[in-house]
Parts: C-alpha cells; structure tokens; sequence
C-alpha cells in the first residue's frame, strides 16, 4: 500500500472513530461527567481495537480541535502526524498538512 492510501484510510478511520465518539457525547450528556470512560484509538491501523481511558471532558477538549486525535502508544505513524503532547497512556497527534 502507498503513502497516498495510507493517508486516505488512516483519515477514514479516524473519521468514523471521531463521528462514533461525537455521537457518544451528544446523546448521553450525563457521561460528560463521569470519571472516565474507553474511547476507541483513533489511530491510522484499520485491525486496532485497543481503547484509551480517560474522563469525557478531556476527550471533548482534545476533540474540539479536529485536528487532534487520541492513539496509544506506539500507535501513531510518524510519516503523516505529528505528536502534539504526550500523556499517560497515550498521545495526542495532529495530521501533518
């Protein structure tokens, strides 16, 4: 598979990820506060079912840039995002222009 394809599907991927964990948080507004919940790496590997944990309100907040997405360690692909920061358990990357 070449770059270009990668691109292409690591962007599907991550889309639907980031319109499932919209969705998750428009129509259950009481999770927001709960202490934390799974979310699904969004990562570029169309086979990762791994998730990350962390509260609903940090998800949101690094959600709310849509060019901020959570991947795991290890997870993220170097040759197209960058790492933003570095938190326990995971990373937050940004897709390279």
């Amino acid at each position: 598979m070449g770059q270009e394809q990668r691109e292409l599907r690591a962007a599907q991927n991550r889309m639907m990820f980031r319109m499932v964990h919209d969705r998750v948080g428009d129509e259950s507004g009481d999770l927001r506060v709960a202490p934390e919940l799974a979310f699904a790496c969004e990562c570029a590997r169309d086979t990762c079912v791994e998730t990350v944990p962390l509260p609903p309100l940090q998800f949101l907040a690094i959600g709310s840039d849509r060019n901020r997405f959570i991947v795991r360690r290890g997870h993220e692909s170097l040759e197209f995002e960058e790492i933003v920061a570095e938190r326990d358990g995971f990373l937050i990357v940004s897709v390279l222009d």
